[in-house]
């Protein structure tokens, strides 16, 4: 679908992403958030994310051999969490999980924080965070699915005949 999508001569980039709704915890304290797992590179492509994320160095989403993966948070989250850039956060999915002897365990992961995410948007920046592609696939259960696709296309305001021919090239449903 992706290959088909990129191929269409008004789409000038694109992107596969994965949204989920989590648990976020650090220092003791936790909040509930928006994780949206992205391919960085692909998503700079579609938004302008780079815009907004204030880090260090580069951030990276994807770990290195014996490295915990990275996380972006959006400040307000971070605020919270009272957590600053290379702390550890963990990653709870309460709706993802197994069912042991001891009854339900929610899928848990490790995450280092690598960036913060300030848009000036209060609800974005109090509840989003990024984390790579991988591993929210795997975090959130979803094998190689994605929950959709970002577009960025040559003028906007042709987006819904634009939306239309790219729905007829993939095939219609179960696409919309």
């Amino acid at each position: 679908v992706l290959a088909k999508v990129r191929s269409h001569p008004e789409v000038l980039a694109a992107s596969p992403f994965v949204y989920g709704k989590a648990m976020i915890s650090a220092r003791g304290i936790s909040d509930g958030i928006v994780v949206k797992g992205v391919d960085l590179e692909a998503e700079s492509g579609v938004t302008e994310i780079a815009r907004y994320v204030e880090s260090i160095t580069p951030p990276r989403l994807d770990p290195e051999a014996g490295e915990l993966p990275g996380i972006i948070l959006g400040v307000h989250v971070a605020d919270n969490l009272q957590v600053t850039l290379g702390e550890r956060v963990q990653l709870m999915a309460p709706q993802v999980g197994a069912a042991s002897p001891l009854g339900y365990v929610p899928r848990v992961r490790n995450f280092r924080l690598v960036g913060l995410f300030r848009s000036g948007m209060y609800e974005y920046d109090a509840t989003l965070a990024f984390i790579g592609l991988r591993q929210a696939q795997d975090f959130l259960a979803m094998g190689e699915s994605v929950s959709a696709l970002e577009i960025r296309i040559r003028e906007m305001y042709r987006a819904p005949a634009v939306a239309a021919s790219l729905l007829e090239a993939v095939g219609g449903f179960p696409y919309r």
